[in-house]
Protein backbone atom coordinates (compact mmCIF):
# COMPACT_ATOMS: atom_id res chain seq x y z
CA UNK A 1 0.00 0.00 0.00
CA UNK A 2 1.36 3.03 -0.64
CA UNK A 3 1.92 5.88 1.95
CA UNK A 4 -0.59 8.31 0.83
CA UNK A 5 -3.36 8.99 3.12
CA UNK A 6 -6.34 7.32 2.60
CA UNK A 7 -10.16 8.63 2.97
CA UNK A 8 -12.44 6.85 5.06
CA UNK A 9 -14.60 4.61 2.71
CA UNK A 10 -11.94 5.22 -0.32
CA UNK A 11 -11.22 1.88 -2.26
CA UNK A 12 -7.78 1.15 -2.53
CA UNK A 13 -5.94 -1.67 -3.17
CA UNK A 14 -3.50 -3.76 -0.45
CA UNK A 15 0.28 -4.83 -0.80
CA UNK A 16 -0.96 -8.16 -2.63
CA UNK A 17 -3.33 -6.15 -5.23
CA UNK A 18 -6.01 -7.20 -3.47
CA UNK A 19 -9.12 -4.70 -2.99
CA UNK A 20 -10.11 -2.83 -0.05
CA UNK A 21 -12.06 -0.53 1.20
CA UNK A 22 -10.39 1.86 4.10
CA UNK A 23 -12.77 1.94 6.97
CA UNK A 24 -14.54 4.89 8.41
CA UNK A 25 -13.66 4.13 12.05
CA UNK A 26 -10.26 4.61 13.47
CA UNK A 27 -7.89 1.60 14.69
CA UNK A 28 -7.53 3.89 18.29
CA UNK A 29 -11.86 4.15 18.01
CA UNK A 30 -11.91 0.22 17.80
CA UNK A 31 -8.83 -0.16 20.06
CA UNK A 32 -11.18 1.77 22.64
CA UNK A 33 -14.31 -0.15 22.07
CA UNK A 34 -12.17 -3.13 22.91
CA UNK A 35 -10.74 -1.69 26.42
CA UNK A 36 -14.37 -1.12 27.52
CA UNK A 37 -14.95 -4.74 27.20
CA UNK A 38 -16.34 -5.05 23.48
CA UNK A 39 -16.23 -7.18 20.63
CA UNK A 40 -16.42 -4.64 17.83
CA UNK A 41 -17.91 -6.35 14.57
CA UNK A 42 -18.21 -4.54 11.21
CA UNK A 43 -21.03 -4.34 8.88
CA UNK A 44 -20.55 -3.44 5.28
CA UNK A 45 -24.12 -3.02 3.25
CA UNK A 46 -24.60 -1.99 0.08
CA UNK A 47 -27.15 0.86 -0.78
CA UNK A 48 -28.08 -0.35 -3.91
CA UNK A 49 -29.47 -3.75 -3.18
CA UNK A 50 -28.36 -4.68 -6.62
CA UNK A 51 -24.84 -3.98 -5.81
CA UNK A 52 -23.47 -7.72 -4.33
CA UNK A 53 -20.01 -6.92 -4.98
CA UNK A 54 -20.03 -3.73 -2.96
CA UNK A 55 -18.48 -1.79 -5.69
CA UNK A 56 -20.87 1.57 -4.92
CA UNK A 57 -22.01 3.43 -1.43
CA UNK A 58 -22.10 1.21 1.58
CA UNK A 59 -23.22 1.65 4.78
CA UNK A 60 -20.11 0.55 7.47
CA UNK A 61 -22.06 0.06 10.57
CA UNK A 62 -19.72 -1.65 13.77
CA UNK A 63 -21.91 -3.47 16.12
CA UNK A 64 -21.33 -5.54 19.21
CA UNK A 65 -22.71 -8.67 20.88
CA UNK A 66 -25.45 -7.77 23.46
CA UNK A 67 -24.39 -8.17 27.13
CA UNK A 68 -26.20 -10.58 29.57
CA UNK A 69 -28.29 -7.62 30.50
CA UNK A 70 -29.63 -6.70 27.33
CA UNK A 71 -30.63 -10.08 26.35
CA UNK A 72 -32.62 -10.08 29.54
CA UNK A 73 -34.44 -7.06 28.60
CA UNK A 74 -34.80 -8.38 25.09
CA UNK A 75 -36.60 -11.50 26.79
CA UNK A 76 -38.36 -9.38 28.99
CA UNK A 77 -39.97 -7.19 26.18
CA UNK A 78 -40.52 -9.98 24.02
CA UNK A 79 -42.61 -11.65 27.01
CA UNK A 80 -44.58 -8.41 27.01
CA UNK A 81 -45.24 -7.97 23.15
CA UNK A 82 -42.98 -4.97 23.21
CA UNK A 83 -40.95 -5.51 20.28
CA UNK A 84 -40.21 -1.92 19.13
CA UNK A 85 -38.84 -1.72 22.47
CA UNK A 86 -36.01 -4.11 21.45
CA UNK A 87 -34.98 -2.77 18.57
CA UNK A 88 -34.29 0.46 20.39
CA UNK A 89 -32.66 -1.51 22.97
CA UNK A 90 -30.50 -3.16 20.60
CA UNK A 91 -29.50 0.11 18.58
CA UNK A 92 -28.53 2.07 22.21
CA UNK A 93 -26.47 -0.94 22.90
CA UNK A 94 -25.31 -3.09 20.18
CA UNK A 95 -24.48 -0.24 17.53
CA UNK A 96 -21.37 1.23 18.47
CA UNK A 97 -20.69 3.79 16.14
CA UNK A 98 -20.47 4.07 11.80
CA UNK A 99 -22.91 5.25 9.11
CA UNK A 100 -25.89 4.90 11.59
CA UNK A 101 -27.64 7.80 10.07
CA UNK A 102 -29.28 4.52 8.14
CA UNK A 103 -30.78 3.18 10.58
CA UNK A 104 -31.74 6.38 12.43
CA UNK A 105 -35.36 6.77 11.67
CA UNK A 106 -36.73 10.38 10.88
CA UNK A 107 -33.14 10.41 9.21
CA UNK A 108 -33.24 11.40 5.59
CA UNK A 109 -30.92 8.50 4.48
CA UNK A 110 -33.09 5.95 6.87
CA UNK A 111 -33.59 2.58 4.78
CA UNK A 112 -35.90 -0.18 6.32
CA UNK A 113 -33.34 -2.87 4.67
CA UNK A 114 -30.07 -1.50 6.27
CA UNK A 115 -31.74 -1.63 9.86
CA UNK A 116 -33.33 -5.21 9.14
CA UNK A 117 -29.87 -6.37 8.05
CA UNK A 118 -28.09 -4.40 11.00
CA UNK A 119 -30.67 -5.86 13.56
CA UNK A 120 -30.44 -9.14 12.05
CA UNK A 121 -26.40 -9.40 11.76
CA UNK A 122 -26.79 -8.40 16.08
CA UNK A 123 -28.91 -11.20 16.63
CA UNK A 124 -26.54 -13.60 14.74
CA UNK A 125 -23.91 -12.91 17.01
CA UNK A 126 -26.55 -14.01 20.00
CA UNK A 127 -25.86 -17.42 18.43
CA UNK A 128 -24.39 -19.71 21.19
CA UNK A 129 -21.33 -21.57 20.19
CA UNK A 130 -21.22 -25.33 19.83
CA UNK A 131 -20.87 -27.57 22.22
CA UNK A 132 -20.51 -31.79 22.79
CA UNK A 133 -22.77 -33.10 26.10
CA UNK A 134 -22.02 -36.15 27.14
CA UNK A 135 -24.75 -38.61 29.09
CA UNK A 136 -23.49 -40.99 31.14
Amino acid sequence: MSNEKKQAGEKTTDEKGVKIRVSKISKSQIEEWKNAGKKPVEVVIPVDEDDVNLEGEVAEIWITRPNRTVLNSIASYSQKGMFSRINDLMLKNCVLGGDVDYITEGNEKYDDDIFETVMTEISNLTERRRAKVKKY
